[in-house]
């Protein structure tokens, strides 16, 4: 049931106040991030692309979602 609350109270916060302007936003950030990342890496050998694309996931999920898990962690 709490889960039903937060998602309605982030819905309501979303109506009234609307997208956060994308400099502020972490799924622009997100995007920039992956782009840029593509941008460099390796155009040839199969083996060089999927351990850049496996360090690109790791390096993405580290940067954004290890942050939101600190803080759900400690800050309950």
């Amino acid at each position: 049931m709490e889960e039903i609350a937060i998602l309605g109270v982030a819905l309501a916060f979303d109506l009234f106040f609307g997208e956060y302007p994308p400099r502020l936003h972490p799924v622009v950030w997100m995007g920039r991030l992956t782009d840029a990342l593509i941008d460099r890496s390796p155009k040839s050998g199969p083996k060089r692309q999927l351990l850049y694309g496996v360090l690109m996931v790791l390096a993405a999920v580290t940067l954004f979602a290890g942050p939101a898990w600190f803080l759900a962690t400690y800050f309950q």
